[in-house]
């Protein structure tokens, strides 16, 4: 969930969102506190400081960091759309779906470089999309 206090990461800051700090540190507070405590930090004779997206490097280099032209949340209007194409069912079980139990899945995961688009999302149960976790599958 995106809020103000990632305000400050406009432009070419980072070549990591948030959502890898926040994979990392846990929050975007603790991030934020750790890269201070960093660049604080004294390290060998010279005092050099310690990079923090050098940090996320090391702890990332077997993954694929994917830049996404989407957000991850859809729009409400795509949420409509969803919503009428798949008619408030969940693509696996059948049953209707509403109010909280609406979960707008992407068919490939967010997380595997999939985006935020009509023929990516589908209504799953909350039951469901909890389950798949960041697999793929679509249903015949």
């Amino acid at each position: 969930m995106e809020s103000n206090q990632h305000r400050d990461m406009v432009g070419p800051i980072s070549r990591y969102s948030t959502y890898q700090y926040e994979a990392k540190f846990g929050t975007w507070r603790k991030a934020l506190e750790a890269f201070v405590e960093y660049v604080n930090s004294e390290t060998g004779s010279d005092q050099e400081k310690v990079n923090v997206e050098d940090a996320l490097e090391t702890v990332q280099e077997n993954e694929i960091v994917f830049k996404h032209k989407t957000k991850r949340v859809p729009n409400e209007r795509l949420k409509v759309q969803i919503l009428m194409r798949d008619g408030n069912k969940c693509r696996l079980c059948g049953i209707t779906v509403t109010g909280n139990d609406i979960h707008f899945d992407h068919i490939i995961p967010w997380s595997k470089g999939g985006e935020t688009v009509l023929e990516n999302l589908q209504i799953l149960c909350a039951l469901h999309n909890l389950a798949k976790g960041n697999l793929e599958y679509t249903p015949n």
